[in-house]
């Protein structure tokens, strides 16, 4: 419609962000339910973990094969790997990926959620963490501190 309207004031914070400013920062896409199944791998440790409902407690347990797991660490991975944004986007050429050294991942997850499954490759080169997901082009250059903790926990929670 043609007019003169008048915009509060923080409009013109939206119109100078960058272009990056609008896009979907969160790498791994969970909302907040609770994966059903991760499958992880830090360099050689490998770790699968399934949920499990306990019907008498009314709690999920979370199992690594038959071992019960420690429901808080669980928990804080899934909320550590839920705060992981990118910082910035490197690249959008899925043929670039291999020189950000995403073509040998040391970490890689793969997060199963009612049925649809999430495959990320992570890795640190040059001091710098950088994630793709599987089927994406983007490169996302990560925080270095989020990624040397989540390949730690990987190790813990085995």
């Amino acid at each position: 419609m043609p007019g003169v309207y008048k915009l509060p004031s923080t409009t013109t914070t939206t119109f100078s962000k960058g272009i990056a400013g609008f896009r979907h920062a969160a790498i791994f896409d969970m909302s907040f339910a609770d994966p059903d199944k991760l499958e992880m791998r830090a360099d050689n440790t490998r770790v699968t973990i399934d949920r499990k409902p306990d019907k008498d407690k009314k709690e999920d347990q979370w199992f690594n094969g038959s071992k019960k797991l420690d429901s808080e660490k669980v928990q804080v991975f899934i909320s550590l790997m839920r705060r992981i944004g990118a910082k910035d986007y490197p690249s959008d050429d899925a043929a670039e990926q291999a020189k950000y050294g995403l073509d040998k991942p040391t970490v890689d997850v793969k997060v199963t959620i009612g049925g649809k499954v999430q495959h990320l490759m992570m890795v640190s080169k040059d001091g710098k963490a950088y994630a793709a997901r599987e089927g994406d082009p983007s490169t996302y250059q990560i925080d270095t501190l989020e990624f040397g903790d989540l390949q730690r926990m990987i190790g813990e929670l085995k």
